[in-house]
């Protein structure tokens, strides 16, 4: 159980990341404090579920605790969808290790398989952002060229 409790904290740290991306600050604002913040929540949260819940007899529970304790923290993702993606899919995964269809150490390399499915997802999107965002400042600029170069005719 121990290692479900690590890629589940090592998917908030990588969410938080991602989120945080792209700020433009020079230093820590408000906004990071109040991230660190419900981060540090997230992660006491996620640590409960665990001992709470052990065992594959538990496992539904177990994910339940996980989903609730990402609630505190989805509507401040860049990505929500995400979030609901890996938390349907940490139920699925915990329904058939709890019937006995997969074993815990299958549930744990399928969770970690769907977190960097996830991941790469996440980045894919952000890069894609950011593209769109260059091309953005690249059109607003070259107007902002021919304009003054009408100007001086």
């Amino acid at each position: 159980m121990i290692v479900v409790s690590r890629a589940t904290d090592l998917s908030v740290a990588a969410l938080f990341l991602l989120a945080d991306c792209g700020g433009g600050q020079s230093g820590p604002g408000v906004e990071y404090y109040e991230r660190t913040a419900r981060q540090t929540l997230v992660n006491e949260d996620l640590a409960k579920c665990g001992p709470r819940f052990p065992g594959s007899k538990n496992a539904v529970n177990r994910a339940r605790c996980q989903v609730d304790a990402y609630q505190l923290v989805r509507p401040h993702l860049p990505y929500p969808d995400l979030v609901d993606s890996l938390n349907a899919q940490r139920l699925e995964i915990a329904e058939r290790e709890q019937r006995g269809l997969i074993t815990e150490t299958r549930a744990v390399a399928e969770l970690s398989r769907t977190n960097s499915a996830i991941a790469s997802e996440e980045q894919r999107r952000m890069s894609s952002d950011r593209m769109a965002r260059a091309l953005t400042l690249s059109a607003i600029a070259q107007n902002e060229i021919a304009s003054a170069i009408r100007a001086q005719r």
